[in-house]
């Protein structure tokens, strides 16, 4: 695992500018409906940014985005369930984009 590390690799050594990288205000200033995401066994670095998100949207609109958690798997083999017999992760995407219609 890289760690601290990835960071870096990506946004260079400067921590105090990190904030300035995220998109999460922007994801919650956006006018369209949010759906969120999140598995099970992702690291424990993706948790704590999608709990960030969800708390900053919460923080601005005064409620959570649509959440799903994908229990028993991560941010790969969620999408692998795609056009297989098990529907769980598809219903609940065509249950989100048929309420926003």
């Amino acid at each position: 695992s890289l760690g601290a590390n990835a960071y870096a690799m990506y946004y260079g050594e400067d921590a105090s500018l990190l904030h300035s990288y995220s998109a999460i205000p922007g994801i919650c200033e956006l006018e369209v409906p949010l759906l969120v995401t999140g598995a099970q066994f992702d690291p424990p670095g993706v948790h704590l940014q999608t709990a960030e998100l969800l708390a900053a949207y919460a923080r601005q609109r005064g409620r959570l985005p649509e959440f799903v958690q994908a229990d028993g798997h991560n941010h790969y083999s969620v999408v692998y369930q795609f056009d297989t017999k098990e529907t769980w992760f598809t219903d609940r995407i065509r249950r989100f984009v048929r309420s926003v219609r």
